[in-house]
């Protein structure tokens, strides 16, 4: 037969505070996963929604670049560089919108 525990108080306290301790290290773990989402969401944006429009621009400089252009060429063409700059105005004011709420949600404003 084995002899009773005796928990002493400092015990009782030290095992407290690793009770605490381990809280918040699952606490933080779950700010750490959501950080690492936040941030795979943000590269996501930017290297396939605002890279598309800059990628149409600059093949359309390039078009521009290449050959005597007619002024009815060269009005579509700026048609189209147009339509990818407002796209990319579009797609920055929203990943700047994005950013600005995860920051906010992530300092527990929501």
């Amino acid at each position: 037969m084995k002899a009773p525990i005796i928990e002493t108080n400092e015990q009782v306290k030290l095992a407290a505070e690793l009770v605490g301790v381990n809280k918040e290290l699952i606490r933080s773990k779950g700010h750490s996963t959501e950080y690492i989402t936040w941030l795979e969401e943000m590269i996501f944006m930017i290297s396939h929604k605002v890279r598309q429009p800059v990628a149409h621009i600059l093949g359309i400089s390039g078009l521009f670049r290449s050959n005597e252009k007619s002024p009815k060429d060269a009005k579509k063409l700026m048609g189209f560089m147009r339509d990818s700059a407002l796209s990319l105005d579009k797609l920055t004011r929203e990943l700047s919108k994005f950013i600005s709420k995860k920051i906010i949600k992530m300092k527990g404003f929501k």
